[in-house]
């Protein structure tokens, strides 16, 4: 059975009821979108979730049945870092809109008692479930619902000459190991600086590690000063130089970074 309110009844017993609410994520999309650009001027895409979060909120009629009203936003992030910012989330223009509404044991009526439309219904529960309402409903957890970040652990017992690092990843674990950093290069966003990336705003760090037992960590950072591009995060585990050397390349900041790390990087020739 469904109860009929007016606007006025409905806000009037909305202000007084506490909610269940539940947070849910439906429809996962991953697709590519551009991050930046390397330094060459070559655009660099990065994975992007995109997905519709749920909102529900949920209470006991007087008459005994079950009222429940759902909002949904539809939403991206990019990568998976070890910090999350509120600015890794972008409401995006996933499917047909960005917000969607859905009610059920509860229908709101005019003051003669005929049905409300959809969209005049859906501007009534945004002005009293949203800004208003102690439990905003549009107020999503996007942080919860986001599995978990995941670490590669590499040999994370410290001795008094290293220290615990972590490196983020994008699209991948983390990298978590005991070490020191070996070498670094950096790229400039400054186009009056030697070392120009070729692109205003955006500019490549470099960074070369070497982890207790041995092995190398190589990572590459894409930094950008663009509003709505991310910095961009890959880092590999390398068994060796010649690793390396596949990691980074042979441009003219890997080669900066090989210098000061001590790696030769040259082909022999008889």
């Amino acid at each position: 059975m469904t109860t009929k309110m007016t606007t006025e009844q409905f806000a009037e017993w909305a202000a007084q009821t506490f909610f269940t609410a539940t947070l849910d994520i439906d429809g996962q999309t991953v697709v590519e979108k551009l991050c930046g650009y390397d330094d060459d001027g070559d655009p660099i895409f990065a994975c992007c979730v995109q997905a519709y979060a749920w909102k529900t909120l949920s209470a006991d009629l007087p008459s005994g049945e079950k009222f429940e009203v759902s909002y949904s936003k539809a939403v991206e992030w990019v990568g998976s870092t070890v910090e999350r910012h509120t600015d890794d989330y972008e409401v995006s223009d996933v499917g047909e809109g960005s917000e969607t509404w859905q009610m059920s044991g509860i229908e709101l009526v005019d003051e003669d008692g005929d049905a409300l439309t959809d969209i005049d219904r859906d501007m009534i529960l945004a002005g009293v479930l949203c800004s208003e309402h102690p439990q905003d409903i549009s107020d999503i957890d996007f942080e919860s619902l986001i599995p978990a970040v995941v670490t590669e652990d590499i040999g994370i017992d410290e001795d008094e000459n290293m220290e615990t690092i972590t490196l983020e990843n994008d699209n991948a674990p983390s990298i978590r190991f005991v070490g020191e950093e070996v070498a670094s290069a950096s790229s400039s966003s400054n186009n009056a600086s030697s070392y120009y990336s070729g692109t205003v705003g955006r500019w490549t760090v470099l960074k070369l590690y070497k982890t207790k037992g041995g092995k190398f960590v190589a990572q590459s950072i894409g930094h950008t000063q663009w509003q709505g591009e991310h910095d961009r995060y890959k880092s590999v585990v390398c068994a060796d130089e010649a690793a390396v050397i596949e990691f980074f390349g042979h441009g003219w900041l890997a080669k900066l970074l090989y210098e000061e790390a001590g790696i030769e990087d040259a082909t022999e020739v008889d």
